[in-house]
């Protein structure tokens, strides 16, 4: 992982899923704890060996948010030689097996992945529609729960990154990040299918 310029990543978003909508909770926390998780970027496919510029793959919401703090840098994982095929593989792997996206989004998803001819993902799709029919996928808020899931997921994610430098945070970002762990601890057993 390594901390890539703004200046050096491309607007064009051929790997973007859904807008990114608003990202000012994300940006308030990386604003208090840092940047957790990085985005996942890859060497523009357009430029020379050793040229920096890249494309983002995932990770959409952390940018918008970290450009909203008005950074320069931001935490990267960058992929030196991703083919599209596995550029769409890397970008779409939680969106068909957690299924955060509703039906417009998973039907927008398959279009752009028949286009970059990934025939593994067809299936994926598929299926995930399949689930969205049986489960229902509320028009107002379309795959909202599997969101949240997705989203507690990414926390998760975070959490697990940040453990490798957990000493290196500030006192008083510790302590914001427990109090987070606590109420969260708190809410379950409100969350918790309750026993007869």
């Amino acid at each position: 992982m390594e901390y890539v310029p703004l200046s050096t990543i491309d607007p064009e978003e051929p790997f973007r899923l859904r807008e990114p909508g608003d990202v000012t909770a994300l940006a308030t926390s990386i604003g208090r704890l840092g940047q957790l998780a990085p985005v996942e970027l890859r060497r523009h496919p357009g430029t020379a060996r050793g040229e920096a510029r890249y494309q983002v793959v995932a990770g959409h919401r952390r940018l918008a948010a970290v450009r909203l703090l008005q950074r320069d840098r931001v935490l990267a994982r960058v992929h030196p030689d991703l083919a599209d095929r596995e550029a769409w593989a890397l970008v779409s792997a939680g969106a068909l097996l957690d299924e955060p996206l509703g039906a417009a989004e998973l039907s927008a998803l398959r279009e752009k992945l028949d286009a970059a001819k990934v025939e593994w993902a067809g299936p994926l799709v598929e299926a995930a529609l399949a689930r969205l029919a049986r489960t229902g996928d509320a028009g107002a808020a379309p795959g909202a729960p599997a969101r949240l899931a997705q989203q507690l997921y990414e926390v998760n994610r975070a959490l697990h990154a940040g453990l490798a430098s957990w000493r290196e945070f500030p006192p008083e970002a510790r302590a914001q990040v427990l109090a987070q762990l606590r109420f969260s601890a708190e809410l379950l057993p409100y969350l918790e299918e309750k026993k007869a």
